[in-house]
C-alpha cells in the first residue's frame, strides 16, 4: 500500500502550459445577471438581478450574495479534486510542466481522454532524467482471436506512474496525446509517495452510484444517469514499528484527497479520494495488520 499525497498546484508551480485561458477577466466594473469573472483560478457569477459592481470574492459573502462560486477555470480544473470537471483541449495534446521546491516522485491522473500519456523528468543540472509513455489502449479484454477482430477498442482513463527518480526541484512535464482529437484530465495530481505496508490478497472493491432510479405506479422505471464514487477497503501487512508513522500519516491525510494504490500492477485497486476509516489490529509481537477503507472522488 503506498499513498500519494496531492502537492498544491498554484500558477507558480504551474510553470508551462498550453491549455489557454479562454474565460474572461474580471476588472472593476458593473455586471448584469448571469455574466462570469474570474479571479485568480476561479470563475464566479453574478447572482444579483439587475447588476452588480461588487468584486466577485467580496460578492460571494455578501447577504444575499451578488456572485457565486462556479469552480476552477479551465486550465485549473485539473487540480480541483473533482473528478468530473474535467481540464479539455479541443482539437489537440495537453501539455503541462509542473515545477516544485520539493520532491515529485509519482504522478497519476484520473478520468483521462487521449490515447497515450507521457511524463517527462527534467533536472537543472543533469538535464532529463526519465521519460516514459503509457498507451491507453486497454486490451485486457482480448483472449483469442475472436476477441482480437471484433471485441471493441477500449480505453484506460487512469494513469499512474511510481518510478520517477526523487530529484529535489526537478520540473515534471505531463502530456495527454491523441492526435487531432480532443483531450481531457478529470484530475492530475503530483506529489511524493508514502509506503504504509503491503497489501495483502484480501481486498474488495466496488461502487457507489449516485444516478436516480424512480419506478412510478406502473412499475416503470426513469432512470436519471449520474456519476459514481469508486470504494475499497484493504487489509494491509505492517510491522509494528510502522504503526506510529503509518498512523501519523494517514492522520494528516483525514481531510485531504489522496491517491491510495493497493497494488503498483492493478490499476482497479488505485483511487483518489478519503479514507472513511482505518484501524489496526495487533496480530503478533513484530506485526500487525490495518484495515483501511477508502471512499473516491466524483
Amino acid at each position: 500500500m503506498k499513498i500519494i499525497p496531492p502537492l498544491t498546484v498554484t500558477p507558480t508551480e504551474l510553470t508551462n502550459t498550453n491549455v489557454a485561458i479562454t474565460e474572461t477577466e474580471w476588472t472593476a466594473g458593473t455586471y448584469d445577471l448571469g455574466d462570469q469573472r474570474y479571479v485568480g483560478t476561479t470563475l464566479y457569477e453574478v447572482v444579483a438581478d439587475p447588476n452588480t459592481d461588487d468584486d466577485p470574492e467580496a460578492g460571494v459573502l455578501a447577504d444575499p450574495a451578488t456572485w457565486i462560486e462556479i469552480g476552477e477555470i479551465n486550465r485549473f480544473k485539473m487540480f480541483d479534486f473533482l473528478i468530473g470537471d474535467a481540464t479539455e483541449q479541443t482539437g489537440g495534446d495537453i501539455d503541462v510542466t509542473v515545477e516544485d521546491d520539493g520532491l515529485i516522485n509519482a504522478v497519476a491522473l484520473f478520468e483521462v481522454i487521449g490515447a497515450s500519456v507521457q511524463v517527462i523528468v527534467t533536472d537543472d543540472t543533469e538535464g532529463e532524467v526519465y521519460n516514459t509513455t503509457r498507451d491507453l489502449a486497454d486490451n485486457s479484454g482480448v483472449s483469442d482471436w475472436y476477441s482480437y477482430f471484433f471485441e471493441p477498442i477500449t480505453r484506460d482513463t487512469d494513469a499512474i506512474f511510481l518510478d520517477l527518480p526523487s530529484y529535489i526541484g526537478a520540473s515534471v512535464r505531463v502530456i495527454v496525446d491523441d492526435g487531432s482529437n480532443d483531450t481531457a484530465i478529470g484530475e492530475l495530481v503530483l506529489g511524493q509517495q508514502v509506503r504504509i505496508g503491503e497489501t495483502l490478497q484480501e481486498f474488495s472493491f466496488g461502487i457507489e452510484d449516485f444516478s436516480r432510479k424512480e419506478r412510478d405506479s406502473f412499475g416503470r422505471f426513469t432512470i436519471v444517469e449520474r456519476r459514481f464514487a469508486k470504494l475499497a477497503e484493504y487489509d494491509i501487512y505492517l510491522r509494528n514499528a510502522q504503526i506510529g508513522p503509518a498512523f501519523r500519516t494517514l492522520s494528516a491525510q483525514r481531510a485531504t484527497p489522496t491517491v491510495y494504490v493497493g497494488d503498483d500492477d492493478r490499476p482497479e485497486t488505485v483511487i483518489i479520494g478519503f479514507y472513511r476509516d482505518f484501524s489496526t489490529v495487533r496480530t503478533g509481537p513484530t506485526t500487525s495488520e490495518m484495515t483501511l477503507e477508502i471512499e473516491g472522488l466524483v
